[in-house]
């Protein structure tokens, strides 16, 4: 996939994160189709050496970092408690004074 566009990329893997209850080996090639990228070279690379080497380095920086799922969202360093992220986000900037018209309303 070198030489690809990135974003691309990011919205194939998109298509197929938003279709994941569906079986990979016919919404990829659909995917994959719909933003231009060979899905061969997909299918090669997560079945293949260089995708279980990447799956085992994101799976130690992810214990390392003592994530606890994904998505993992922080605001300025600070790991977010899941649930309703508009209101973290508006809890946050309230904090450091600033009342976007957005967060009026958010308790």
């Amino acid at each position: 996939m070198s030489g690809q566009s990135n974003l691309n990329q990011v919205l194939m893997a998109s298509c197929i994160l938003e279709l994941a209850d569906q079986d990979p080996e016919i919404i990829g090639p659909e995917c994959c189709k719909k933003f231009g990228l060979d899905w061969s070279d997909v299918s090669a690379c997560t079945t293949g050496p260089e995708g279980t080497k990447l799956m085992l380095k994101y799976a130690n920086e992810t214990i390392s970092a003592k994530i606890h799922g994904v998505p993992h969202t922080t605001i300025d360093g600070h790991a977010v408690s899941e649930g309703d992220l508009k209101k973290s986000v508006c809890d946050h900037l309230a904090l450091k004074g600033i009342t976007p018209v957005a967060c009026k309303g958010v308790h």
